[in-house]
């Protein structure tokens, strides 16, 4: 349920997230930077609460419907979510119409199983942590599939990707081997980092993970 317990006002331009009592539906809501008439707040207890928010989605497996979203990202056209447990990208226009989706569930190069995470940079690509395929998957935002990179052996359960907005590179939290990814914008591994344990420089299950 939304909650103000505790909540204090923070200034995003965007602010985008789910219901998590159903983990159903996609609440989305904008404020432009220096209008004090639009107020989003964010509560500790991850309740958030928004004035005129827009609600789309509900239930279901048809275009449109969500089971399990878990992860969001936006460019200057389109909105794109993350539905996981439909082993989908679901790609939205901005006004929150459903356009098309990309993956299903299966191991071939173009589907997915339990996407995790989504991202877009500027240059027109989207990457998809495929999170139980052991795999980065890199679409157009058009939804054609353009490569792959990972599997089995090289990553281990990927829950979260980053790009720069250049699209130069994207990095992977392998959370399953404890460490971080680099790749390059076409998929070059440049390297890693990390590895288990408590200590500086090191991670237990890294998530997510951005870039600035």
């Amino acid at each position: 349920k939304v909650s103000n317990g505790g909540a204090s006002l923070l200034d995003y331009k965007e602010f985008m997230f789910f219901d998590r009592s159903s983990a159903k539906h996609l609440n989305y809501a904008i404020k432009t930077l220096g209008d004090p008439s639009y107020n989003v707040a964010y509560s500790r207890d991850y309740g958030a609460i928004a004035l005129h928010p827009e609600i789309f989605g509900g239930p279901g497996k048809g275009l449109g419907e969500f089971h399990g979203p878990c992860a969001v990202d936006s460019d200057s056209r389109n909105t794109y979510v993350c539905d996981s447990m439909n082993c989908r990208i679901v790609v939205y226009s901005d006004d929150n119409i459903p356009l098309y989706s990309v993956g299903q569930k299966g191991k071939d190069a173009k589907e997915l199983d339990r996407p995790s995470s989504v991202v877009v940079d500027e240059t027109g690509h989207m990457y998809i942590a495929d999170s139980f395929n052991d795999r980065v998957c890199v679409w157009s935002t058009d939804g054609d599939w353009q490569f792959n990179v990972g599997g089995r052996g090289k990553l281990n359960k990927p829950r979260g990707v980053a790009c720069a907005k250049n699209g130069e590179v994207f990095v992977v939290s392998d959370t399953g081997n404890q460490r971080i990814q680099v790749y390059s914008g076409s998929g070059t591994c440049k390297g890693n980092f990390g590895k288990l344990g408590m200590k500086e420089g090191q991670f237990v299950r890294p998530q997510g993970i951005s870039l600035w």
